[in-house]
């Protein structure tokens, strides 16, 4: 058995693998359907955003085609998760039947939403981060200079946290486009602040001081 003994390391595993698997296998369990759907108030923030919503949902369409269905990814996780019940079955297992349709179809319309997200809102995105996020990155690469050139002592403590909260704002970055809740605006612009200011603090005390 592999064990990761690097705390860092552990860290960064649990925010940007283990907690979005998670978020993937458990979150069609428990969602009603509707909520797995891409929401209306969604398709009015593409638009706010200068966005065409049917160009969007051409384009994701066409990736979610390609990826998922042509490569029969749908397909084998039907006949992985899925069972057939027939009406002369106990109630119990007709029943189990129905849960396993709707958990394979909570999943699936999950990915689909996530792709038409992803679809959207990436040019928003993309022009964000170079606004708001590089202009952090650099500014705290700057601090981090002056710091050095003041001779100032290392605190491992400012450098173990400014990393982890990178890690943990990353984390629920990838986590972003799953969320059984519509993404707006302001979550949108939450999202990248919460990047900015992760690289900030992690470029600023990168190896220094406070």
């Amino acid at each position: 058995m592999i064990e990761i003994k690097n705390q860092f390391a552990r860290h960064s595993l649990l925010w940007i693998w283990v907690l979005p698997l998670a978020l993937v296998f458990l979150t069609p369990a428990v969602v009603d359907r509707e909520q797995m759907r891409v929401p209306r108030e969604e398709v009015k923030t593409m638009l706010l955003l200068g966005q065409d919503a049917e160009r969007v949902t051409r384009r994701a369409d066409a990736l979610y085609q390609s990826m998922f269905v042509a490569t029969g990814a749908v397909g084998w996780t039907q006949k992985l998760l899925t069972s057939q019940g027939k009406s002369t079955d106990p109630v119990f297992f007709r029943n189990l039947a129905r849960e396993t349709r709707k958990y394979h179809d909570n999943l699936w319309n999950m990915v689909y939403r996530a792709v038409w997200r992803l679809a959207g809102l990436w040019p928003t995105f993309l022009a964000l981060m170079l606004a708001l996020a590089l202009p952090a990155l650099i500014d705290g690469l700057v601090v981090r200079a002056k710091k050095v050139d003041m001779f100032r002592s290392h605190n491992p403590v400012f450098f173990w946290s400014a990393g982890h909260l990178f890690v943990m704002v990353m984390g629920v970055f990838l986590v972003l486009p799953l969320l059984p809740f519509t993404i707006s605006i302001s979550i949108l612009y939450g999202a990248v602040a919460a990047i900015a200011l992760a690289l900030w603090v992690t470029a600023s005390n990168f190896q220094t001081g406070v």
